[in-house]
């Protein structure tokens, strides 16, 4: 019980002296650790091989059980003394001597980790009780309550975030204070997911009602915002989390009064990352939430936020044709194979009528013959055998044309009568 007691002093200690988590899973490996934005900087697949801040006060989480090393987390204390340009981050007091309590840096974090994700992660916390003396009369093991890496044991604001903001704690002179870009002070500015946890980080530090809350808000913070974050709408809805709007090239402390429609809009569509955000749909809402009147953005203005997503699915077809085009064609690859099959069917049943008409000609002929009348059957040099259509079986026979007047008939008024009794 009496160390137990020691952590949850120790955890109520650090809480009151600004002490932040920064976690991220962006691992890197920087050449210059004193910039915000390192160009020379590498990916790293491995926990342990990111060296963005001081390695004695690092940890590695598992994302899953089944995934390890993919989150690195460090232990920051945040000093504010004098000027607000001189704040930065330092190690946390006394780090050195958490081994005597059978505790470190990593225990810490880990717990701290946990409670976080226990309490803004959706999950149940069976460990409520640990954050109160009375209820370790009946905790569930001695072990348990004793453990530095329990959930509730310690728990410092954890500041989760998709982009890597640490930097080191030692080295810090009074160049650091005119350097804009230093690491040294990154402010956790941007948590959770789209930032949904930037104020109850900032209230568990007390940063909220510290007397330099202006400075962090419209200089520190946005200035790390736009070196991370270079997706537009992200930045934005960074800025919304924050309370800030910027203006005419200045950052104002006043939210954006389409910062609210926004985000709402996109955790009803279960927006947790801006990757889920196509380039499409990030133009109609950037011209939206920016009400620009000319250009392409004309059409998007007075619109509801509602309707981007219908209207970036319009400007993708249009944006994208092959797309289209790629549709239309396998629907009329489609329709053309039907019509071929048809026209096939056509062509063999006509081949089909032709082979029967061949087969079986003097029928016909005969049936055709006999309904040529005696007059006209005498008329010579006429081969009526050659004016006759065979008739489509089962059908009528065709209807008979006239018989031309005879070249060697005599004009006259009897050839003629002769003609038309004939036909």
């Amino acid at each position: 019980m009496t160390k137990n007691m020691y952590f949850k002093t120790l955890n109520a200690a650090m809480r009151s002296q600004k002490h932040f988590i920064s976690c991220t899973t962006d691992l890197l490996r920087k050449v210059s650790k004193h910039k915000i934005v390192d160009k020379q900087a590498v990916s790293v697949p491995a926990c342990l091989a990111d060296n963005t801040g001081p390695e004695h006060l690092r940890a590695c989480i598992p994302v899953s059980p089944t995934v390890r090393n993919e989150t690195v987390c460090y232990l920051y204390r945040w000093v504010d003394r004098g000027m607000a340009p001189s704040h930065h981050v330092e190690e946390p007091w006394g780090w050195e001597q958490l081994q005597n309590f059978d505790a470190s840096v990593e225990d810490i974090i880990k717990s701290s980790f946990l409670t976080h994700r226990h309490t803004y992660g959706g999950e149940s916390d069976a460990f409520d009780s640990l954050s109160s003396a009375p209820s370790l009369s009946w905790g569930p093991s001695a072990e348990f309550i004793t453990d530095p890496t329990t959930p509730g044991m310690f728990s410092i604001p954890v500041c989760n975030t998709p982009y890597n903001w640490n930097g080191p704690t030692h080295g810090y002179s009074y160049n650091d204070d005119t350097n804009l870009w230093s690491s040294r002070k990154s402010l956790p500015c941007y948590c959770g997911s789209l930032g949904n946890e930037t104020q109850m980080v900032w209230a568990a530090m007390r940063l909220d009602i510290s007397g330099k809350r202006r400075e962090y808000m419209t200089m520190l913070c946005p200035r790390q915002i736009d070196n991370k974050i270079k997706n537009p709408l992200e930045r934005y809805v960074a800025k919304c989390r924050l309370g800030i709007k910027k203006k005419a090239g200045i950052n104002f402390m006043k939210q954006d009064h389409l910062c609210d429609v926004l985000i709402d809009e996109l955790e009803a569509r279960g927006i947790e990352e801006i990757g889920q955000v196509s380039k499409e749909e990030t133009e109609v809402l950037m011209c939206k939430v920016h009400q620009k009147s000319g250009g392409k953005c004309s059409k998007y203005r007075d619109t509801p936020i509602s309707e981007a997503w219908r209207e970036a699915e319009e400007l993708r077809a249009r944006n994208d044709p092959g797309e289209v085009e790629e549709e239309v064609e396998g629907e009329c690859e489609e329709v053309g194979g039907f019509e071929e099959a048809v026209n096939a069917e056509a062509a063999d049943a006509e081949k089909s009528q032709s082979t029967d008409t061949q087969e079986s000609p003097e029928p016909e002929a005969a049936h055709a013959a006999e309904s040529i009348t005696p007059t006209a059957a005498k008329e010579p040099g006429v081969d009526y055998r050659a004016l006759i259509k065979p008739a489509p079986r089962g059908g009528k026979p065709p209807a008979r044309k006239p018989p031309p007047i005879p070249a060697t008939t005599t004009p006259g008024k009897k050839a003629e009568k002769a003609y038309l009794v004939g036909t």
